[in-house]
C-alpha cells in the first residue's frame, strides 16, 4: 500500500508522538520508575527516525532523532539520579559496612 498523501503520514506520526508523550505524563508515579519511562521513549524515538529513514521522510527522521536524542539525555539524567538515591540508601541502612551489600 503506497500512501499518496505526504500530510496524511505527517499527521499520523505527530498523533503516535502526542500519544506516547501524553500516556507517560498522566500514568500513575508508582508505575514505573523515571528512566525506564525516559529509556522507552527513546526507544520509540529511534523506532519512529528508522521509519522516516526506511521511507525517505525528512520530517519523521529528524523529529524521531530529536525525540530520541533528548529522551537518552533524561533517561541518563533520572538514572544516576536514582543510582545516587539508592546508594546513599544502603550507606544509611548499613552504615560503614555498606559496600558488600549494595548490589550495584
Amino acid at each position: 500500500m503506497k500512501i499518496q498523501n505526504k500530510k496524511t503520514v505527517s499527521i499520523a506520526l505527530l498523533g503516535v508522538l502526542a500519544t506516547s508523550a501524553l500516556g507517560g505524563v498522566f500514568a500513575p508515579v508508582a508505575e514505573a520508575k523515571s528512566s525506564t519511562k525516559w529509556r522507552n521513549f527513546a526507544i520509540a524515538g529511534g523506532a519512529i527516525a528508522g521509519y522516516g529513514l526506511l521511507k525517505h521522510n525528512k520530517t519523521a527522521t529528524i523529529a524521531g532523532l530529536a525525540a530520541g536524542g533528548y529522551s537518552l539525555y533524561r533517561y541518563n539524567k533520572a538514572h544516576k539520579k536514582e543510582k545516587k538515591h539508592s546508594r546513599a540508601w544502603y550507606q544509611q541502612r548499613y552504615g560503614r559496612n555498606w559496600r558488600s551489600h549494595y548490589p550495584g
